[in-house]
């Protein structure tokens, strides 16, 4: 996130340079400049509020004097291999003999229909209870979750 405020501080202060030339300086793609600069707000407030959990966390473990700076978190999540990864929950749990004859019920079910016609509405529930799909883990390692809890709004 540190790169990300890099280069849209770079970009304010220099407005007269195109995306490309950003891109070049950055060493990244011309497409991932414009996502940034287009999700500037987002980012900016991601930025300030990891930075302000650093600082009440470091109070919490009575470190009144940590004032963190623009690289800490980058620095530290390098320095022990940490990436974020979208946690695997239930990858495990499914019958393959359940899931075959599903998957051919599914296709009865859905014949005649156009596949932009056919939705899967459970994904429209909101799980109250459920835990992130995302956390960090050490680099290279499967991130997995235990099983997610059912309890929801719809």
């Amino acid at each position: 996130i540190d790169d990300k405020v890099e280069l849209i501080k770079y970009h304010e202060s220099h407005p007269q340079l195109g995306v490309r030339k950003i891109a070049e300086k950055f060493s990244c793609g011309r497409t991932q400049v414009s996502t940034i600069i287009k999700n500037k707000e987002s980012i900016l407030d991601e930025w300030s509020h990891a930075a302000e959990e650093a600082k009440l966390t470091a109070k919490r473990l009575g470190d009144n004097e940590f004032q963190g700076s623009n690289g800490w978190l980058e620095k530290w999540r390098k320095r022990y291999n940490i990436k974020e990864m979208r946690v695997a929950g239930e990858d495990g749990d499914v019958n393959e003999v359940t899931l075959d004859s599903c998957q051919e019920r599914v296709k009865e079910l859905t014949k005649g229909y156009a596949p932009e016609n056919v939705w899967n509405m459970d994904e429209t529930g909101q799980f109250w209870k459920a835990l992130p799909d995302k956390s960090l883990s050490e680099a290279g390692k499967r991130c997995r979750g235990g099983k997610k809890a059912k309890q929801r709004c719809t």
